[in-house]
């Protein structure tokens, strides 16, 4: 029954990831969503979703995502991520995915939260390179009804097969794919129309670059705006986020009623102020401490530190949880308290 299972999961896809791993123990059945939506049931449209929900992302790359119950139990909407595409548009999914997705079914989580399967539009190719937030995918989708209909088929179907209330759809960079809006809109309009009939919700992530004054967003889906780019491996040392940015973007993304999104973690830069790697909270505040290193929080909120390597000074800023609860409070205040707030990412 459980080898049954396991072929049932990983079988569906074409390709698979270079970290495939044999599950260790017994796997236990998906609980796969019965309880649709009413308003979905009655041949009406999903309602449009409670804009005050918190949510976070779990990865599968982490290497104790579910470990520990009181990680995740404050967060209303839980996210899973993620699934990726292949070359030929089918999806890419890593067993370590379908290992957190089990984890994360829905009879383990606490009354009332949600799940959601993430969908980006990162590319493997065969030779074991990535293509991270493709717009050479976005284009080949947005242009061709019948592809786009074969890839919300293929989102519905998977989000089925894990069980999840929800699809999230993280495409990214669409700014850079000149002229496209109308067709990004009309794909999130024809997903959430079918998701809508198969009972599942629908989050979109959207980036700060988005003109959302200038493009036409359907009521119904969950929009989620990224607020953690102000500063990063695009540019010098600095906060993801701080007070005048926060304000900044909450006042662009007001009229469609979004949630937002913050992170913890940051970056190191070295000499010259190039962004070396991003880091994990946890991770940041080791480094520190090998380094013997004075931490200060600066007026963001944001922790930060610096040490001298052999090739120069590095730099680090880093979000924590102190972080975290000052930017969400700035939100909520800003918005009287009528907002969502997602995390990327639970460490």
């Amino acid at each position: 029954m459980m080898a049954m299972l396991w072929v049932l999961l990983v079988g569906c896809d074409s390709n698979q990831s270079v970290e495939s791993e044999t599950p260790k123990e017994e796997v236990p059945v998906l609980d796969v969503q019965e309880t649709k939506n009413e308003a979905v049931d009655s041949g009406e449209a999903v309602k449009t979703q409670d804009v005050s929900r918190n949510a976070a992302w779990c990865v599968y790359w982490d290497p104790s995502p579910a470990d520990s119950a009181d990680k995740y139990s404050k967060y209303s909407d839980l996210v899973l991520f993620g699934c990726i595409y292949s070359e030929d548009y089918s999806l890419y999914i890593p067993d370590k995915l379908y290992e957190l997705a089990l984890k994360f079914s829905n009879k383990n989580v606490s009354s009332g939260q949600e799940t959601y399967l993430s969908f980006i539009n990162d590319v493997m190719h065969a030779d074991g390179t990535s293509t991270q937030k493709s717009t050479d995918f976005l284009k080949a989708v947005l242009s061709d009804p019948a592809l786009s209909d074969r890839v919300i088929d293929d989102m519905i179907k998977k989000a089925q097969t894990f069980g999840v209330n929800g699809i999230e759809l993280d495409y990214e960079n669409v700014h850079k794919c000149d002229g496209f809006w109308a067709e990004y809109l009309d794909f999130v309009e024809k997903l959430y129309s079918r998701a809508s009939a198969a009972g599942l919700k629908l989050r979109v992530v959207l980036m700060v670059a988005t003109p959302v004054s200038d493009l036409n967003f359907i009521k119904g889906p969950q929009y989620v705006v990224m607020c953690y780019n102000l500063y990063g491996n695009h540019s010098g040392p600095g906060p993801k986020a701080d007070e005048e940015f926060l304000k900044k973007t909450y006042d662009k993304f007001k009229s469609i009623d979004a949630g937002y999104a913050l992170a913890n973690g940051g970056f190191e830069w070295g000499p010259n102020d190039k962004a070396v790697r991003s880091l994990t909270a946890a991770d940041a505040a080791a480094l520190a401490k090998e380094k013997g290193a004075e931490v200060t929080r600066d007026g963001s909120g944001a922790l930060t530190y610096s040490f001298q390597s052999d090739d120069g000074k590095h730099t680090v800023f880093y979000g924590d949880e102190q972080t975290i609860d000052r930017w969400s409070s700035i939100l909520k205040n800003t918005a009287n308290g009528n907002v969502g707030i997602s995390l990327w990412r639970l460490e």
